[in-house]
């Protein structure tokens, strides 16, 4: 068995883990990323990354390879009740989360970098630093990195007394449209705001927030 025992495991191979153990990898580090599920893949509609987020895509290299495949709004507006109220420039990138996942997914292994598949973690120690999995396996790391995502297990296993998520009263939908936009489009009304922008050439992402004061079942929340 590989001895990762020099490496910063990173749990999760999602964006963040895929982010994280780019820039790893290129700052020389040895890394490990283990993944619950058996494939590579992300699930999601659409994500809009900002200034400071780009500056991260940019120092991994994969910049111009998103924003080809991506949307590139150079305004965003404002609406309420159907009237635009006002509108100003922004420097982001709009595209789906798919896309972003898979130039992450793919810089990361042109890097040289490794995901071990089908491992989900059972316990974690922090003083000793090391991580069992439900498969039966078991390493020990340099370093630990939590990145999987909201229903974090590791979360769960170290602050065994956390807090659990509240209803934050909004229900929220995602979507995407096959519709060509070419600017954000940010709709507000009592109690509500929807979210527009591209994701390519011919598809845009839609977010709709409702507040609501009874949790709907089936509905996706932020």
């Amino acid at each position: 068995m590989k001895d990762y025992s020099s490496h910063i495991a990173i749990i999760g191979a999602g964006i963040s883990g895929l982010t994280l153990g780019c820039v790893l990898k290129q700052s020389g580090m040895p890394v490990i990323i283990f993944e619950k599920s058996s494939t590579a893949s992300e699930q999601g509609a659409g994500i809009s990354i900002s200034p400071n987020g780009l500056r991260v895509i940019k120092n991994i290299g994969i910049e111009n390879e998103l924003r080809s495949e991506s949307g590139n709004p150079k305004e965003v507006q404002f609406f309420y009740n159907q009237n635009k109220l006002t509108s100003f420039p922004v420097d982001i990138v709009t595209t789906s989360r798919q896309c972003l996942y898979k130039n992450l997914l793919n810089k990361y292994l042109s890097l040289g970098g490794e995901i071990l598949f089908d491992h989900e973690v059972s316990s974690i120690n922090l003083t000793d630093p090391s991580i069992s999995f439900s498969n039966g396996s078991s390493f020990n790391v340099n370093h630990i990195a939590a990145c999987d995502g909201i229903k974090s297990k590791c979360r769960s296993l170290i602050y065994k007394d956390a807090e659990q998520p509240a209803y934050s009263g909004y229900s929220v939908w995602r979507g995407i449209l096959e519709k060509n936009q070419t600017e954000n489009h940010i709709h507000l009304g009592p109690n509500f705001h929807i979210v527009t922008y591209p994701i390519d050439n011919t598809r845009t992402s839609f977010v709709a927030a409702v507040k609501n004061s009874k949790r709907d079942r089936g509905v996706m929340e932020n």
